[in-house]
């Protein structure tokens, strides 16, 4: 599967647990190592700018869905996030969680399976950073595909939830909104979710190379938005919680908390597709496939 982000933004603590190590010489070398491509010019808005393509162009949705009552979707939440791996002044952290999303039986609620989460960050200057960069395992994405995470439907043909809570590497917890994360390995609720013998769930990171073995909470709230000609789209607020529990060095070995971005509002984007449509479709084409959402 192999999906490669911008881990500077390391989806998220993947970055930060791999910066606040290096301290500012062993920062500076891997500069010269691995370049920073240089700043596309500003455009108005750019820092709240959506993950899309430059000029990119898309299909209308496909009528196979009948308002909430049937079809699938391709689904992106945008998060706007800040996140400072290397203490003031923050940079900028872009997240697009990827899904794919059915109804329930009872069509009480959607489905969302996921796909994979891209990352883009940039530092302080607006100068995109990319230093580094991560996998997500076959394994976790896999295993978060297999536990969906549900939007209920309040049943009046709209979509608005809020205090969504979904959890990697986490059960038991007694109230999964509000409990602390563990920050030991062994706690009863840590729950190896992939598989592989590490506790939480693994991200591989490729430069620093090594693991990261990690826990995280998100919360959303998808407030009313529009259903209409195939779309489903609105704001969207978030909340991210992450515990790194270990990794394969101590360079890695570390938690940099993550926070909403001011001045820009994140968005959850639904788009009608066809039933053969896959998660491999999604993560190829998901800068160009929610372009022109209304």
């Amino acid at each position: 599967m192999g999906r490669r982000d911008i881990a500077a933004g390391l989806a998220a603590t993947f970055l930060g647990a791999a910066c606040s190590g290096w301290g500012e010489d062993g920062l500076a070398r891997l500069q010269q190592l691995h370049p920073a491509p240089p700043a596309p010019a500003a455009a108005s808005g750019a820092g709240c700018g959506l993950p899309d393509a430059p000029g990119a162009t898309t299909t209308a949705p496909s009528s196979g869905c009948l308002g909430l009552l049937s079809g699938q979707w391709a689904v992106r939440l945008v998060q706007f996030a800040n996140i400072s791996p290397l203490g003031p002044p923050a940079w900028n952290l872009t997240i697009s969680d990827l899904f794919l999303a059915s109804l329930s039986g009872d069509k009480a609620s959607l489905q969302l399976a996921f796909c994979d989460e891209e990352t883009a960050l940039t530092d302080d200057t607006g100068s995109p950073q990319t230093l580094g960069q991560n996998t997500i395992p076959p394994a976790l994405a896999k295993a978060l595909a297999a536990a969906p995470f549900v939007v209920p439907l309040p049943g009046d043909g709209t979509l608005h939830a809020g205090g969504l809570v979904w959890l990697w590497g986490l059960r038991g917890l007694a109230d999964p909104a509000t409990d602390p994360l563990p920050s030991d390995a062994d706690a009863g609720t840590v729950w190896d979710q992939d598989g592989d013998g590490n506790p939480g769930v693994t991200v591989d990171v490729l430069s620093p190379q090594g693991e990261i073995y990690m826990v995280k909470r998100a919360i959303f709230d998808f407030a009313e938005g529009s259903v209409a000609s195939g779309w489903i789209t609105g704001p969207l607020q978030f909340s991210i919680d992450q515990q790194v529990l270990g990794a394969s060095t101590s360079i890695l070995d570390a938690t940099v908390p993550i926070s909403p971005r001011s001045g820009c509002t994140s968005v959850y984007q639904f788009k009608c597709v066809d039933p053969g449509f896959d998660c491999a479709s999604l993560v190829q084409g998901y800068r160009s496939i929610f372009a022109n959402a209304p």
